[in-house]
């Protein structure tokens, strides 16, 4: 009779235990599927989103790795992503302006850009869209970006704020450290693949005296003649490509001038860990100019 009460209650605890694994997994389940989406649009707006939020929501890149956000088209799979999500952060200049083009497909979508406060560069009556190579812009992206998740969720406000501030305080250090790295540069003067470096340039007093690609088109023979003559006129003996991308023309470019190639990190795709690029980048920057 022992023995028979003793199967019954370890059955029973057996029973009660699945019950409840189940019950746990099933809740988990639905607490993952009933929580804030947001997808974004570039990679250092996902990076910094998702380093403040940490799980709290869920944060989708919408550009795929390896594409070109200046000729992005969301493909089907991407729409249905957005479709389903609560809220897109984005940058509001040209390199997403595709976001503008489907938003009437999706009423529900909360739309945010996030780069209010950013002093852009303007480039032939268009903002350059690259503010992220700039650490003083991304302390706004960021700032931005903590106060709309907080709105969004305000039972979690602190927890924001703690990865916020803990993001400041990382750009804010890496920022001091590359004024140091680059203070003591023989020669300030670059040429880049295109404009992406503008900001990076400006906050580190260097000089694009030059690029080899331009937004609407090629080079013309009369554009490459100055060009070379800057080159020769102020001992410029490095040009910049970039990773993962096509750096052929660059190559070319170089080898026909007696130059040295070093690429650098767009930073709009996600590769790397952005901080870790950014570093790299500097790196690279100070390797190239201070021979």
């Amino acid at each position: 009779m022992k023995k028979l009460y003793l199967v019954i209650i370890i059955g029973s605890i057996l029973i009660v235990s699945s019950f409840l694994i189940f019950f746990l997994k099933d809740s988990k389940l639905n607490k993952q599927k009933s929580q804030t989406k947001i997808v974004t649009t570039l990679f250092p707006i996902y990076y910094f989103t998702e380093n403040i939020v940490k799980g709290k929501m869920t944060v989708v890149l919408i550009l795929p790795t390896g594409i070109d956000p200046h000729y992005f088209d969301p493909s089907p799979e991407i729409l249905k992503e957005i479709k389903e999500a609560d809220y897109i952060f984005y940058s509001n200049t040209y390199l997403d302006s595709w976001v503008k083009k489907i938003k009437n497909k999706f009423p529900h979508l909360k739309v945010i850009s996030v780069v209010e406060g950013v002093n852009f560069i303007n480039y032939q009556k268009e903002y350059d869209p690259h503010f992220w190579h700039s650490l003083i812009e991304d302390k706004k992206v960021v700032e931005n970006i903590f106060k709309y998740v907080s709105f969004i969720d305000p039972s979690n406000k602190e927890f924001y704020q703690e990865n916020y501030l803990s993001l400041v305080e990382k750009i804010d250090k890496l920022h001091q450290k590359n004024l140091q790295e680059l203070a003591n540069l023989k020669n300030r003067k670059i040429i880049t693949k295109h404009n992406a470096f503008s900001y990076l340039a400006r906050d580190y007093n260097l000089e694009i005296i030059g690029y080899l690609e331009k937004e609407e088109g090629e080079l013309t023979l009369y554009e490459i003649k100055n060009l070379v003559e800057l080159i020769k006129k102020h001992n410029v003996k490095v040009v910049f490509g970039e990773s993962y991308s096509n750096n052929e023309k660059v190559y070319n470019f170089a080898k026909n001038l007696g130059l040295k190639v070093f690429l650098l990190h767009s930073l709009e795709k996600s590769y790397k860990d952005f901080f870790e690029a950014y570093e790299e980048n500097i790196k690279i920057i100070k390797e190239a100019l201070e021979k």
